[in-house]
């Protein structure tokens, strides 16, 4: 009986000690802590006062789709169709209202012959800048990537003498004449060829039949020559160019070669 008076009351006093302990919890969820007494309880909806003074989620800005890429962007992009510029400018001249269209318009006269073809970015010229276009638009034609040389001395020079001394129009042959405009744009061309840039095309405005010679090397080595001749042009220097266009009317754009006659067929 002893015993079981003894489990009897062992049994209350955890019966009490369960009791004190939950009634000392609701006493601090109740007075001590009501914060957390309120988030102990059920979960209420939120009112429209509160969601406004909520911060805003970070939230990442949707991005457009990708536009496709041009295909004409693309071919420009292709070193095999790059088409290095070498200009005459003093004797092959342009329009001024032709400046503003000028790389774009040749571009769309080279693809006349294949869609692919493009001016390179750098474009050489030489001659005399005080010509009015180019005096009065410098700044265009350098955001078209047109570096216009001037040929600070005017002269013809002997060839055989190696420029060093001014000679008179002489129809020696070993009396050759090289302008220092054109001693400047060969310069040009030389170092495109030593580079050993992938194109094989090269550009040449100019109407001087000096020239001639630097042109029949290139196409022996395999380059193909377009030539832009303005006006009347010695005839066996207009025939060095695998394909030869009007000057005038290149820069206006869309023009086809004048020589050898392309032609199409039409479906």
């Amino acid at each position: 009986m002893i015993r079981n008076s003894s489990s009897l009351s062992n049994s209350n006093v955890i019966r009490a000690d369960k009791s004190g302990i939950e009634n000392y919890c609701c006493f601090v969820n109740s007075v001590v802590c009501p914060t957390a007494r309120a988030s102990m309880a059920s979960p209420k909806k939120a009112t429209y006062a509160q969601m406004l003074s909520r911060p805003p989620p970070n939230i990442l800005p949707i991005q457009p789709p990708e536009k496709k890429k041009d295909l004409q962007s693309e071919a420009e992009k292709d070193p095999l169709f790059e088409v290095p510029f070498l200009w005459d400018f003093e004797n092959s001249p342009i329009r001024s209202d032709q400046v503003a269209q000028l790389e774009a318009n040749i571009n769309s006269s080279l693809q006349t012959l294949h869609p692919k073809l493009h001016l390179a970015k750098r474009k050489y010229g030489a001659g005399n800048t005080n010509l009015d276009f180019v005096k009065g638009h410098r700044a265009k034609l350098h955001e078209m990537g047109f570096h216009m040389d001037d040929s600070v001395i005017p002269g013809r020079y002997c060839f055989v003498c190696k420029g060093d001394r001014e000679v008179g129009d002489f129809g020696d042959y070993y009396m050759r004449l090289r302008e220092v405009a054109d001693r400047m744009i060969l310069q040009q061309l030389q170092r495109h060829v030593l580079n050993g840039s992938p194109s094989r095309f090269v550009l040449l405005v100019s109407r001087n039949a000096d020239f001639k010679l630097s042109m029949e090397f290139l196409k022996a080595k395999n380059y193909i020559v377009f030539l832009a001749i303005l006006g009347k042009t010695n005839e066996a220097f207009t025939h060095t160019g695998n394909f030869v266009w009007d000057w005038e009317k290149m820069p206006d754009g869309k023009a086809s070669p004048i020589w050898p006659l392309v032609i199409r067929k039409t479906k």
